[in-house]
């Protein structure tokens, strides 16, 4: 895997958008809005326009290829993006929201973010094709741990790491499981209320934990 993420659309914007575009618009451009594309679309450029920006001659509307996406209205860079996805579809064994977090050098709360939605993305895709090809199952735990830079790449170690790791293999597909530390925590509490979800508390027994955990289920 290590050396698939050496590609550059990993690393920059710019190139993760015509990785995008090049598979979402596979004919070229196409708007979102009313279907207009080919000479019916209109590149937009210029230090007044944001990157990849497109406009309708037909309804007028401007857009992008995120529109209509998990990556739609999303602050988080498209080569983030593009590499959660990548490493969520490559991983054989799943991937705790604490591993991925430390791969893609972004805050706990935009990897939740990230995973939340791409799980839901493909929630909607297996229910348009009838079947489950595509599952996700989330673990998220946080505390303290110990960071070390080894060839240009930063790892953790420690019981906070093995917690989340183990807790992602708690969970079954399409489900997100998380220690109380992350649903007590203020962001994720206003995160989870904004969207009136309300986690359901379970003791489960966690190896290398001699008492059970309160893990909760959020749904």
């Amino acid at each position: 895997m290590a050396a698939e993420l050496d590609n550059p659309a990993f690393q920059d914007d710019d190139l993760a958008r015509e990785w995008f575009e090049a598979r979402i618009w596979p004919n070229g451009p196409l708007c979102p809005h009313c279907g207009s594309f080919g000479e019916g679309v209109t590149k937009l450029s210029g230090k007044a326009h944001r990157p990849g920006l497109y406009q309708c001659n037909a309804c007028r509307e401007q857009f992008t290829v995120t529109v209509g996406t998990v990556m739609e209205r999303s602050k988080i860079g498209l080569h983030i993006w593009l590499k959660a996805m990548y490493l969520l579809s490559a991983s054989k064994k799943g991937m705790s929201t604490h591993q991925l977090h430390r791969m893609l050098g972004v805050s706990l709360k935009s990897t939740w973010f990230l995973m939340h939605r791409i799980r839901e993305a493909m929630r909607a895709l297996n229910e348009q094709r009838q079947n489950e090809d595509l599952l996700l199952k989330i673990g998220i735990h946080e505390g303290p741990c110990l960071a070390v830079t080894l060839n240009d790449r930063q790892d953790y170690f420690g019981q906070t790491v093995n917690i989340a790791s183990r807790v992602q293999c708690l969970a079954v597909s399409r489900s997100i499981l998380a220690t109380g530390s992350i649903v007590d925590h203020p962001q994720a509490s206003e995160l989870l209320e904004a969207d009136g979800i309300k986690p359901t508390a379970r003791r489960l027994p966690v190896r290398g934990v001699a008492d059970e955990m309160a893990v909760y289920e959020i749904p």
